[in-house]
């Protein structure tokens, strides 16, 4: 299966480097010039978990391969999909899945207004790793991956491209509920994400300091509630416990979020924190908590 992933990242990366090493056709294709040339120069180079490997892994601001691509994996942050999609679309057919794996809410609707809903799907991976030079990354977690079909049309080929990507070193299953599925992806980041960012800690702390063990509580148990509201099922019992596990499992991590204030980056605020709150909204509700961190976060960027 012929693979393009649009982002080379850290999970881009990560992702491009298992499919290459077990032997599977891939391509990254990025449009920072920094990641191009370190990739294109000196190879993705891993270390950690995994081993340390240098791999040729083909790269460029757009795709070459004259076959269209198979599979399409999408690896951006959220604010930049839907150039990634219009960068994309000219190099797929009939054939191609294109498959989000990023953080957050709404990706796969915008997948699906440039490629057609019986051609997208989503998912969420607990492989983990950080990016800590262009082409340089750090392994740091192994984990199983869920997608499902964005539509019933795309099941098949959802089928196909998990165990496809089980094949190929990425231990894959297809979930029944995509709403679900990204969902309990994104209340675990909740967790996490702008808590450690606005308090400047590592993921470690946010469980060892009291004040912010408090307000994960809060933000997630309000997240809970507003998901139990909208009548979307969660595919663990205890959402606290599991973003508990999830923060002790990475504890060392400094989280995504604030390493984009760092860099002076857009962080995906809106799509987490944010897309909480508008789901509140549609229904009515309020969601105090996960506003007051959203506009803490976006005053941050707006200093920056």
């Amino acid at each position: 299966m012929n693979t393009l992933i649009v982002g080379a990242g850290a999970m881009g990366g990560l992702v491009a480097y298992l499919l290459h090493r077990s032997g599977a056709s891939v391509m990254l294709v990025d449009k920072d010039p920094r990641l191009v040339q370190a990739v294109g120069r000196g190879g993705l180079r891993v270390e950690g978990i995994s081993g340390t490997e240098i791999l040729p892994v083909p790269i460029g601001d757009r795709p070459t391969t004259r076959t269209p691509p198979e599979l399409i994996v999408i690896l951006v942050k959220c604010h930049d999909t839907a150039d990634a999609a219009q960068a994309a679309a000219p190099f797929a057919d009939a054939r191609t899945l294109v498959l989000s794996l990023q953080n957050g809410i709404g990706n796969e609707e915008i997948l699906a207004a440039t490629f057609g809903a019986e051609r997208v799907a989503g998912g969420a991976t607990n492989l983990g790793a950080a990016l800590l030079a262009p082409g340089h990354l750090l392994h740091t977690a192994w984990g199983d991956t869920a997608i499902a079909p964005f539509d019933p049309l795309a099941a098949e080929r959802t089928a196909a491209a998990a165990a496809f990507l089980s094949r190929h070193g990425i231990k894959t299953t297809v979930a029944d509920d995509l709403r679900s599925l990204r969902w309990s992806r994104v209340l675990v980041q909740i967790g996490v994400g702008a808590i450690a960012s606005l308090t400047r800690v590592r993921h470690g702390n946010v469980l060892n300091l009291d004040p912010a063990r408090r307000l994960m509580r809060l933000a997630v148990e309000e997240t809970a509630r507003i998901l139990q509201a909208a009548n979307i099922k969660l595919t663990y019992n205890s959402p606290v416990t599991q973003v508990e596990q999830y923060l002790a499992h990475t504890a060392d991590h400094l989280p995504t979020m604030l390493q984009d204030l760092f860099k002076k980056r857009r962080t995906e605020i809106e799509a987490l924190n944010g897309a909480v709150v508008k789901l509140a909204e549609s229904l009515g509700l309020d969601a105090p908590v996960n506003r007051t961190l959203m506009l803490l976060v976006q005053t941050l960027e707006q200093s920056n």
